[in-house]
């Protein structure tokens, strides 16, 4: 769905891809703090500025492939109430707040598709459809079970202790080989049907509520 590097295009996935991953690190900061660790506030991490949250690398990876990660929110597990649901509290927050996002964008999209007659119809049809792709993109990408993504905590929270040590002490090798996956197009291949069946969900939902 990369409609190329057009100047164009590229304001507008700045313009949605910026708001979605703030959305996603600071739904994992505040989910923290409400569960006991203000690590996140004390290093100012808890702020709507992008710049606070970007990775180069996966900034770059979802503007061209549509998956990447961002600079994550420091968490101290240790502090989190709740023991083992905590970390997973925590870890699914972003991935929630990106699905909620994508759900918001979807409706609004159906609704503009339906009853928008301005001249302003096919731009806002353009911004809600991108930011409804990276929202739902970045939610299913972060779901792999795959270290560093959120989706791996949770699997890894549920293991003994000594094998959870063992994963995040090579986490920086998965890391590397979690960007040859991008690169080659594996993640594409195994996810991407997900995401388009999520999308097309998505929008047949509201569709069918919003025609009646």
């Amino acid at each position: 769905m990369f409609r190329g590097l057009d100047l164009q295009t590229l304001l507008i996935s700045f313009a949605c891809l910026l708001p979605a991953i703030v959305l996603h690190e600071l739904a994992h900061g505040y989910m923290a703090l409400a569960l006991g660790d203000d690590t996140a506030k004390r290093q100012g991490r808890l702020t709507l500025n992008p710049l606070a949250h970007l990775n180069l690398t996966g900034f770059l990876s979802l503007l061209i492939f549509r998956f990447g990660w961002a600079n994550p929110v420091p968490v101290n597990f240790n502090r989190l109430r709740h023991g083992r649901w905590g970390i997973i509290l925590v870890s699914l927050a972003g991935i929630g707040a990106n699905l909620i996002a994508a759900l918001f964008s979807a409706g609004l999209f159906v609704w503009n598709q339906l009853y928008n007659q301005t001249a302003s119809h096919e731009i806002f049809n353009t911004l809600l459809s991108t930011f409804l792709i990276y929202n739902v993109s970045l939610a299913v990408f972060n779901l792999m079970p795959f270290p560093p993504l959120d989706g791996s905590k949770v699997i890894l929270s549920l293991l003994p202790y000594p094998l959870q040590f063992k994963f995040y002490k090579y986490e920086q090798y998965f890391y590397f080989i979690l960007i040859a996956l991008i690169f080659t197009n594996v993640v594409s291949g195994i996810i991407g049907p997900i995401i388009d069946k999520i999308l097309y969900g998505m929008l047949d939902l509201f569709l069918l509520v919003l025609s009646r």
